[in-house]
């Protein structure tokens, strides 16, 4: 495998260097128009001692620009699937909890709707079965 260098970014801390191989990265994007641009990107890497990191990155522009990044390293492939699968990307996405914030709770939805768009091809990528 061709080892790299990489930066990992996670928000409101120091990036991190990895020195590893890309395995896949898919992204998702939602382009009502350029105002009302957001989306996710997903990447995976494995370091030559066989670990494997998951990047996580959500960028916005409607109401300002806003970029949130986080990553794990985690053992396997396995471990790294079962990351992204539990990864809840609505945590990223403004809401006031309030019941009453409809458009909130429809952003919430169509966010998940849109990640697990993004699994599947990341599944896809692999050559996996997606079994969710």
């Amino acid at each position: 495998m061709d080892t790299k260098e990489y930066i990992l970014r996670r928000s409101g801390k120091k990036d991190r260097i990895l020195h590893g191989t890309l395995l896949t990265q898919v992204a998702t994007h939602r382009d009502d128009d350029e105002s009302k641009h957001r989306g996710y990107e997903i990447t995976l890497y494995e370091t030559p001692d066989g670990q494997h990191w998951v990047q996580w990155i959500y960028t916005r522009t409607y109401s300002g620009p806003v970029t949130r990044a986080d990553y794990q390293e985690v053992a396997t492939l396995a471990d790294a699937l079962a990351a992204v699968e539990a990864f809840k990307p609505q945590k990223w996405v403004p809401h006031s909890g309030n019941v009453l914030d409809f458009f909130g709770a429809r952003m919430q939805i169509a966010v998940q709707y849109e990640y697990d768009e993004l699994l599947s091809a990341l599944y896809r990528e692999l050559g996996l079965r997606d079994e969710r």
